[in-house]
């Protein structure tokens, strides 16, 4: 019996990863002959040597890696733009982002039972306490649900969320007025405005932080599915 193997016979045994494309056997020059002989088999080799991925199966693929890599090595991974695919697809893709936007703060309201405008405060005096931390080098012992070291923390202004929303400033203070009787907002000595220490641990039982982060990751995955994203590792 010939060493040599036949093309079916190599589709299959590279497809299952034995021969690697090697050149062990006369596959090659039959892929360059007969085309038409591939398999499905052998397509989806070909596709994974030359990384030909679909978005589904790249964001698979870094999935599975990313629970393998540690914190550091995953950070290297990022999404991009890809401008020309976006053009093509606005409308899909608009709608898939302003869809999540509006799910997101249909969340927060609900969970917290506020109404749109003090919601939006809310969110902005919520966002300046952590902007320290955030902007600064993560070491990753602060990354949990415990409260941060006053150090890290931030404060706001009234005025400052007046500008940064457009609300009137007296509507904003009513507002505060409000979120302060409710204890979701506290006033520091000098005027300033901080949630008080232990918010996530404090909505961590209403299950809204993985909602949130889970209708992100939705998102992302169903803009990789249009191909506006592009996940690059």
């Amino acid at each position: 019996m010939s060493s040599r193997l036949s093309c079916q016979e190599y589709c299959r045994k590279c497809a299952l990863g034995r021969h690697h494309f090697h050149g062990q056997c006369s596959g090659w020059s039959c892929i360059g002959r007969n085309p038409g002989h591939l398999s499905r088999l052998i397509r989806d080799a070909l596709s994974r040597r030359l990384g030909e991925r679909s978005p589904e199966q790249k964001l698979h693929r870094f999935s599975r890696w990313s629970a393998k890599m540690g914190p550091s090595q995953s950070r290297q991974v990022r999404l991009s733009l890809e401008k020309g695919e976006f053009d093509r697809r606005q409308r899909p893709a608009l709608y898939e982002v302003v869809n999540a936007l509006v799910n997101l703060t249909a969340e927060v309201q609900r969970t917290l039972n506020l109404r749109p405008e003090p919601c939006q405060i809310y969110l902005i005096i919520a966002v300046a306490v952590v902007q320290r931390y955030a902007r600064g080098e993560s070491s990753g012992i602060h990354d949990g649900s415990d409260p941060l070291p006053e150090a890290l923390t931030s404060s706001i202004s009234r005025r400052r969320i007046a500008e940064i929303s457009g609300i009137p400033r007296e509507t904003v203070a009513r507002h505060v007025r409000y979120l302060i009787e409710r204890g979701l907002v506290a006033e520091t000595g000098t005027g300033k405005l901080v949630t008080p220490p232990g918010l996530l641990r404090s909505i961590g039982p209403t299950g809204l932080p993985e909602r949130l982060v889970g209708e992100v990751a939705s998102v992302a995955h169903r803009l990789i599915k249009l191909g506006v994203l592009r996940l690059e590792v």
